[in-house]
């Protein structure tokens, strides 16, 4: 197969696959925690009906809601998100905005192929097994750079930056969404609880692959905006009325 030219089950591969003890961990685990969803699930998304996992989701439709109305009629031509995982976000991005054309990449074979299979009929989109600190000549060159639940996966906040703002365009954005970040000393006692939820679950070997950021680490050269802080006053004067509310930032990250 000749990488970024040949499509496997609907999936470009712009990096050589490989023996992915990640892969192969993160599914064992996700399937045990009932994450595991089937094709008409993940059309749901994130509107999950008459799931045990459900709730969790509503808390992730506040997100994407708040992050389909800024994207909506802005020219940023190509998008890029990085661990798109089974494809929804990548897919309803491409729906907000037809104009655009979204790459969802990952290095989890199993669930590329189900977003290929899932979402075959968007046309501006498209799905690729890709490192994205290995260089290709087919991989996209994007205006606007989406983390959705992944940064978490990356070991150096500022290592996965350098490389993102080699990969973007210039004036591109960067969005992180949904994933925690954390002071020095709650992301020691983060990590902690991760050793021993994973260990407990059987899957300690999934611990060096999850890492806990702390959000005062990031390259001061960097301009980080939080565009939903939820620490802010306004958001604890919501969760205050009962109603639940995103426990994580997004973050908006440009040169």
């Amino acid at each position: 197969m000749s990488l970024g030219s040949v499509s496997k089950n609907g999936v470009l591969y712009f990096s050589e696959p490989s023996e992915n003890q990640f892969e192969e961990e993160y599914i064992k685990l996700r399937t045990l925690e009932n994450r595991i969803l089937t094709d008409e699930q993940v059309k749901q998304l994130p509107y999950l009906q008459s799931h045990p996992k459900s709730k969790e989701w509503e808390v992730r439709q506040q997100s994407t809601q708040k992050f389909l109305e800024y994207i909506n009629g802005k020219a940023f031509n190509t998008v890029l998100e990085i661990g798109c995982g089974n494809g929804w976000f990548s897919n309803l991005m491409a729906k907000q905005n037809p104009e655009f054309t979204v790459w969802g990449v990952d290095v989890n074979v199993k669930e590329l192929d189900q977003a290929a299979r899932i979402f075959k009929n968007t046309k501006n989109l498209r799905f690729a097994y890709w490192d994205i600190f290995e260089n290709h000549e087919s991989a996209p060159k994007p205006g606007l750079i989406v983390l959705n639940a992944s940064v978490q996966y990356f070991e150096n906040i500022n290592t996965l930056l350098k490389r993102l703002f080699k990969i973007i365009k210039a004036y591109g954005e960067i969005h992180i969404i949904d994933s925690p970040f954390y002071g020095e000393e709650d992301a020691l006692k983060a990590k902690q609880r991760t050793i021993e939820y994973y260990s407990a679950s059987n899957a300690g070997n999934l611990i060096p692959f999850y890492h806990h950021h702390v959000f005062d680490n990031i390259d001061g050269n960097y301009s980080v905006k939080k565009l939903y802080n939820p620490k802010g006053f306004s958001i604890r004067l919501k969760k205050l009325t009962g109603k639940k509310q995103n426990p994580f930032p997004w973050l908006k990250i440009t040169k």
